[in-house]
């Protein structure tokens, strides 16, 4: 599935990378500009109030600041370019694009229900009233918990907080059933057939190799029928030259309304 998705991963990362030095670059120039500017005036020298070149010097004193203001503005534009090809490089989400996805999942899921047994295990034998602290060290270790955290789970050196606390498994099943609506999800749209068709000319296509439904117009449709795309999730993709969203019954269905209900015309 999404046989494209490393690719469209670099592209952003590379987009994001090229749009940070650009602004850098432009950040630098400007105060590099200000400060040519301001080496015009001597230094110390105030404004003459009264003067005829009161006007002129407030003015070109407003444009220097304007540069510095400037610079400041591309500086903070490449900061928040930088920060989000970090992002995007830490991300350790699982997108529902990477061909690796369901694999991905599926050994999450495994690894969450694996912890869950874990935490209850570990409930169940701290909280048992049938077996002594030292026995309840022993099986906690047959269970790959070592002596100070079976201690801590009794108890000590933690304020009394005995186990695993509640949200906590809360928590790590919410997570387990996610990952396994995620899971269903994805096994549904790869089990989806490669289609295409033409509704009032316009052709309708849905590409489980991209996890995508595509509507490929023949010209720019018009206003209302842009503002029908973006209203039900689906976005223009100048690369593909497709307006695209993400497959489901939700985005085939709407898709088929929006073409049917109207006609594209050009602009």
């Amino acid at each position: 599935m999404k046989s494209n998705y490393h690719e469209r991963k670099q592209n952003r990362l590379a987009a994001f990378e090229k749009l940070a030095d650009k602004n850098e670059q432009l950040s630098t120039d400007l105060y590099e500009q200000s400060n040519k500017m301001a080496e015009v005036i001597p230094m110390g020298q105030p404004i003459l109030v009264g003067h005829h070149s009161e006007r002129s010097d407030r003015n070109y004193r407003d444009k220097i600041w304007a540069k510095i203001g400037q610079s400041v503005e591309a500086q903070n534009k490449a900061d928040y370019y930088r920060e989000r090809a970090e992002s995007l490089l830490n991300n350790t989400a699982i997108s529902s694009d990477d061909p690796d996805a369901l694999d991905k999942l599926r050994d999450k899921l495994e690894k969450l229900e694996a912890l869950q047994v874990l935490y209850k295990s570990i409930n169940k034998i701290v909280f048992s009233k049938k077996i002594t602290e030292a026995e309840k060290v022993d099986l906690l270790a047959d269970i790959g918990v070592n002596e100070k955290q079976a201690l801590d789970f009794m108890g000590h050196n933690r304020f009394n907080d005995w186990g695993i606390a509640h949200f906590t498994l809360t928590n790590n099943n919410a997570k387990i059933n996610n990952a396994r609506k995620r899971i269903e999800m994805l096994e549904k749209v790869s089990a989806v057939p490669y289609s295409e068709q033409v509704i009032g000319g316009t052709k309708l296509v849905i590409n489980p190799n991209e996890n995508r439904v595509q509507i490929f117009f023949n010209d720019v449709p018009g206003e209302d029928i842009r503002k029908a795309l973006k209203s039900s999730g689906f976005r223009w993709a100048p690369s593909v030259g497709a307006w695209m969203r993400q497959i489901s019954n939700g985005a085939i269905y709407a898709a088929k309304q929006i073409l049917t209900n109207n006609q594209p015309s050009a602009i």
